[in-house]
């Protein structure tokens, strides 16, 4: 999405009213994102990706590559990169996995934990700004109808996703 094309969004309920909730949903994560991304390295030193990548890590306290690359949504070529440039800058380590010798698990530093506390209250003021005006109640309200959309999604993506298998495992056999 362009500047041109966020300058040109229509900010009224009739505008979205008959289009897809994906295409609200998607317009918006695209603003916030390309928001997001201005604002991260100046505040925290880090780009978006790399306090994801930070932030999947702490989650677990410890953590494979690939299971990074679920947690955040980047493929393992990124996540890949991305933790080299993070152990070039001491915010992670890699150590072996105690009970599988053959994995490595990356852990974050004190300069990476350091780090994340820095993008947490980064990511605290921008909720706030997000969530402008709004009363806490409407807020609340807000999430709990976000999550129900959620929710509903993932239980389409469940019942799509036997089907999908059926056309494909036909396709391969008609091949």
């Amino acid at each position: 999405m362009t500047a041109k094309d966020i300058e040109n969004i229509d900010l009224s309920v009739d505008a979205w009213i008959d289009r897809p909730i994906a295409q609200l949903l998607g317009a918006t994560a695209s603003v916030i994102r390309r928001s997001a991304a201005r604002t991260y390295p100046p505040a925290s030193g880090l780009t978006k990706v790399e306090s994801e990548v930070l932030d999947a890590i702490d989650r677990r306290g410890s953590a494979a590559a690939r299971e990074v690359s679920v947690l955040t949504t980047l493929n393992e070529g990124q996540v890949s990169i991305i933790v080299r440039t993070l152990m070039a800058r001491r915010l992670v380590r890699r150590t072996r996995d105690h009970s599988d010798s053959r994995r490595q698990l990356l852990t974050l530093t004190p300069a990476g934990k350091a780090r994340l506390k820095k993008v947490e209250r980064h990511l605290k003021t921008r909720q706030q700004l997000l969530l402008d005006g709004m009363t806490q109640a409407e807020q609340a309200q807000f999430l709990e109808s976000l999550l129900k959309v959620l929710h509903n999604a993932k239980r389409l993506l469940e019942r799509e996703e036997p089907a999908q298998a059926a056309r494909e495992a036909r396709q391969a056999a008609q091949r």
